[in-house]
């Protein structure tokens, strides 16, 4: 193979996860559903240039989020940002808090200035089910290791294409 050729790897889909229910996702992912932890690339969202956050709302319930956005730092600079997210049953604001979790990771614009169209183009979201809904599952699987390995696989690669299964 040639070096310039580029290999395409389906192993991290990517779908709107605000688009279905947690227990649903499992099954989208392409390692064993029987795992406890998915990960998933999601279109951007972030938030709208008129100051409005997107809509987290599925059919049986809604994204929440359960801690203020914090900054991902690497040697003392900032590569990302973090947000973790509980899932709700029911409807605002009396839902029911589920054992689903989801930790949101977006690469910072200073990241992405060789690459500017990956600015909240894509998020890489972590997705878990907890033993108890009131755990906030603290393991985020090294947040700037995962936006430092994303960042250098990402560079030269082809852009995830949506996955099949949606």
């Amino acid at each position: 193979m040639a070096h310039d050729e580029r290999i395409e790897f389906d192993i991290i889909p990517l779908i709107d996860i605000y688009m279905h229910e947690p227990w649903d996702l499992p099954a989208k992912c392409n390692v064993s559903p029987n795992d406890s932890k998915w990960h998933f690339f999601m279109p951007g969202h972030g938030k709208y240039q008129n100051g409005s956050y997107p809509n987290r709302d599925t059919k049986l319930g809604y994204w929440r989020a359960i801690q203020s956005k914090y900054n991902i730092k690497h040697d003392n600079k900032v590569i990302g940002t973090k947000q973790t997210l509980a899932f709700y049953e029911g409807h605002h604001p009396t839902g029911r808090r589920t054992e689903w979790v989801m930790h949101e990771y977006y690469l910072h614009e200073n990241e992405c200035k060789d690459a500017p169209e990956l600015k909240d183009r894509f998020a890489l979201c972590l997705v878990s089910k907890t033993e108890e809904p009131e755990h906030l599952n603290a393991d985020a699987s090294a947040p700037a290791e995962v936006l430092l390995d994303y960042l250098e696989q990402s560079k030269g690669m082809a852009k995830p294409v949506m996955y099949s299964k949606m």
